[in-house]
């Protein structure tokens, strides 16, 4: 049985919500943190317990069995492939990795994978590793760490190797660090641009990049009013786009499943397992506010994502997880309280 939690990107998002959901459980972690990249993302671990090592070197002070769970990452999908994205995403989990069998006092190693190395498959999110193609230099990185724990079959016994496929996770306010990176829901219920618009400009979306738009080029007259991209798909509706969103307590749920069983190692897909469309995010926020499609820039089109649903087949039968998922409308609400009762 597990006695001491070690954790990585404990002050990002998701791992500020893990440790306020272990702390909830009676559960202090230990946090190994990038000093270097904290950033805004003090104000997350504010009125949350847990102890600070230095590095990955001192995980032989803590008392085993000891379990890490690996979230710290470069999750910027606009990166191109360089030596920091591959530092950040790979070496540093095989390195941290290493740490963990030399001291032989690890027995559950959860890594966070990605919904991404999907690419654009629409159909098929069955946990497999071969025939995926990335569309995205995050989404690569995070499949050469599936690869190297699972691309040979091997099976890991001691200690337990879990790689975590999450999806679009969304929930809470601690998500404004990141910045563009942050989520739609996020974004919308704080009136962030470019998803939301005040009508005082044309929406930047119509001709730039996303976190590089061109100039304004002069007032909308439609007044407030929400930016989705166009579908440039015949057979898809604009707005209609489809994401498997996962609020973060489901993830923390997920999470402490594998903490707290003994679940088969393997790669597992975290999401919903519902998939959702653009249009019903923005009518959970706010159905009051017309929606505008504007023109998807070209540099997206390639890579552009237009379903992803978690097959939770394996969670369900091989993890034995049978908790439900918060629906998208229950998210966004218990997104909303958060934001007012915390601002």
């Amino acid at each position: 049985m597990t006695k001491s939690i070690i954790l990585t990107g404990g002050f990002g998002f998701i791992g500020s919500s893990l440790v306020e959901y272990l702390n909830k459980q009676g559960i202090s972690p230990h946090i190994i943190e990038n000093q270097d990249n904290v950033g805004e993302k003090w104000r997350n671990f504010m009125g949350l317990r847990f102890t600070l090592l230095d590095s990955i070197y001192d995980i032989n002070k803590v008392d085993g069995p000891v379990s890490i769970v690996h979230l710290g990452a470069n999750v910027d999908t606009r990166e191109k492939m360089n030596r920091q994205l591959w530092r950040n995403n790979l070496t540093f989990t095989t390195d941290l990795f290493g740490a963990a069998q030399e001291y032989q006092v690890v027995d559950k190693f959860i890594y966070a994978s990605s919904g991404a190395v999907y690419g654009n498959e629409e159909n098929d999110f069955s946990e497999r590793i071969r025939g995926l193609k990335p569309t995205n230099a995050y989404a690569a990185t995070k499949l050469l760490v599936d690869n190297h724990f699972f691309g040979t079959g091997k099976k890991w016994e001691s200690p337990r190797v879990y790689g975590l496929r999450f999806f679009n996770v969304y929930g809470s306010g601690r998500e404004q660090a990141k910045g563009d990176m942050a989520s739609l829901v996020y974004k919308g219920l704080n009136r962030l641009t470019p998803l939301y618009n005040t009508g005082d400009q044309i929406n930047p979306l119509s001709g730039g990049v996303i976190g590089h738009p061109l100039p304004p080029t002069g007032p909308n007259p439609k007044g407030p009013h929400w930016s989705l991209f166009k579908s440039h798909r015949p057979d898809i509706k604009d707005g209609e786009q489809k994401r498997d969103f996962i609020h973060v307590e489901d993830i923390c749920k997920g999470i402490y499943h594998f903490l707290t069983t003994d679940a088969p190692s393997g790669i597992y897909n975290l999401g919903s397992g519902t998939a959702r469309t653009f249009n019903d995010l923005i009518k959970a926020i706010d159905p009051n506010l017309p929606i505008e499609y504007v023109e998807m820039p070209e540099v997206l089109r390639p890579q552009y994502q237009y379903r992803t649903c978690a097959d939770l087949t394996k969670l369900r039968e091989v993890a034995g997880y049978k908790e439900p998922f918060l629906t998208l409308e229950e998210g966004i609400e218990k997104t909303r309280e958060w934001l007012k009762t915390n601002g």
